[in-house]
């Protein structure tokens, strides 16, 4: 695993999102206002792409967690390879007292 802060790439074709549950997080979304997004980073410092959305997604909204428990996987694969430095999930949280968009950085 690299350490944080490198500047290494990788080659990624498909993308899994579980979502962790516990100590008040909640790692579902409201999809009622479209699915979560799959960003990249090409390269450290670069602006953010999108490059596919997780349409295997339930149909959650703010009220209605569609039956998840959390550990649920879903999985998303790109139409092609793409080299990368970061990736990141963009989506309209559960939970109102967050703010409506989320983001993490994790690594690869």
């Amino acid at each position: 695993m690299p350490e944080a802060g490198g500047n290494d790439v990788y080659s990624m074709d498909s993308s899994v999102y579980t979502p962790i549950e516990g100590e008040g997080r909640s790692g579902r979304f409201d999809a009622s206002r479209g699915k979560p997004e799959i960003q990249a980073q090409l390269k450290s410092g670069a602006p953010w792409v999108t490059l596919t959305q997780l349409d295997t997604y339930l149909n959650t909204t703010a009220t209605d967690a569609q039956r998840t428990h959390g550990g649920e996987a879903f999985t998303v694969k790109l139409h092609s390879k793409a080299m990368v430095y970061g990736i990141r999930i963009i989506a309209v949280r559960r939970a109102v007292t967050i703010l409506p968009k989320t983001s993490h950085r994790a690594p690869i």
